[in-house]
């Protein structure tokens, strides 16, 4: 193969296919980031109750600041998700709009 021979373009439909492909990605290791998330939650949680027995204060009061700003972060985090399926959705309906006009402008020659 040569490298210098120019490339083809993708057509719409495959780039409607790796634009779903990247975004499903993203958003899956979004999802494996939150429930990371909700692991470390639940094991400062448990923390917490642990030293709330040991009448450790200021120790709980760190650890219930730190479960909160993980709370904050997942919450976050669900939002990009949503932003990027959003992002994915609009790329699908660009290539399905850019596959109807290509259609219909084959079907009037």
């Amino acid at each position: 193969m040569n490298p210098f021979q120019k490339k083809k373009e993708p057509t719409p439909r495959e780039l409607g296919r790796s634009v779903k492909r990247t975004t499903q990605k993203s958003q899956r290791d979004i999802e494996r980031e939150i429930a990371g998330l909700d692991r470390q939650e639940k094991q400062l949680v448990a923390e917490i109750k642990v030293a709330a027995k040991k009448n450790q204060e200021k120790t709980v009061r760190i650890l219930a600041k730190q479960v909160v700003q993980l709370r904050n972060q997942r919450e976050k985090m669900i939002g990009m998700k949503a932003h990027v399926g959003a992002v994915g959705m609009q790329a699908s309906t660009m290539a399905a709009t850019a596959g109807a006009v290509n259609a219909v402008g084959a079907a009037s020659k």
